[in-house]
């Protein structure tokens, strides 16, 4: 599956959908922006156990003036009304749970409901319809792949070996982004068409 904001795909979450939101759950004045130095103070204790490594940042700007480019939707750097929509996209997803949630925690409960949250939200600019569709879509493309447990058996999924496979059409996971996600590089370019067709069939991708 292919998410249009470049954060590529991840293995299904394990864990059940809980019966309320998580403990790391953060309420709307952690979320908001502040221009003032100390109009709220980070909560590192309600965020992921692995929050020192990457989850948790500095939740809110000490100095006045827009955000950077590269903060834009981040927890602690979100306008009223993009808070107003992680709250609803929140509540739904925990409605909903099962599948929904699911593929919504596709990188596991470790990356924290904010940074997960918010990362699904920046994908479609914080439009609330837009981003419970596109989290439809992703559930009903994963269907099939979750039916297979995500296929744990490369030869039995492709009908070849990894290496041999990604020989035709280079694509890996390698390290992680300034931001600490994961970073994942596809080279379609230079996929060798004749090749995949040879070992492999278009469902077996």
């Amino acid at each position: 599956m292919t998410v249009s904001n470049g954060d590529g795909s991840a293995a299904a979450a394990t864990a059940a959908a809980p019966s309320s939101p998580q403990t790391g759950s953060w309420d709307a004045e952690h979320l908001q922006h502040h221009d003032k130095p100390g109009e709220k103070s980070p909560r590192p204790d309600l965020e992921s156990p692995h929050s020192g490594r990457f989850s948790f940042r500095r939740l809110h700007r000490e100095k006045e003036g827009k955000a950077k480019p590269e903060e834009w939707g981040f927890p602690g750097e979100l306008m009223k009304e993009e808070v107003d929509c992680y709250m609803k996209f929140r509540d739904e997803v925990e409605k909903r749970g099962g599948d929904f949630r699911k593929t919504v925690y596709s990188f596991g409960e470790e990356e924290g409901e904010a940074y997960c949250l918010c990362r699904w939200l920046r994908a479609r600019k914080f439009d609330y319809d837009e981003v419970v569709k596109m989290v439809e879509g992703a559930t009903e493309c994963m269907s099939d792949a979750r039916g297979h447990d995500f296929y744990p058996s490369p030869v039995d999924a492709l009908g070849c070996d990894m290496m041999v496979y990604f020989n035709q059409y280079p694509q890996l996971y390698s390290g992680n982004a300034k931001n600490g996600c994961p970073l994942f590089i596809s080279k379609p370019g230079i996929l060798n068409v004749d090749g995949v067709e040879c070992i492999t069939t278009l469902d077996g991708i």
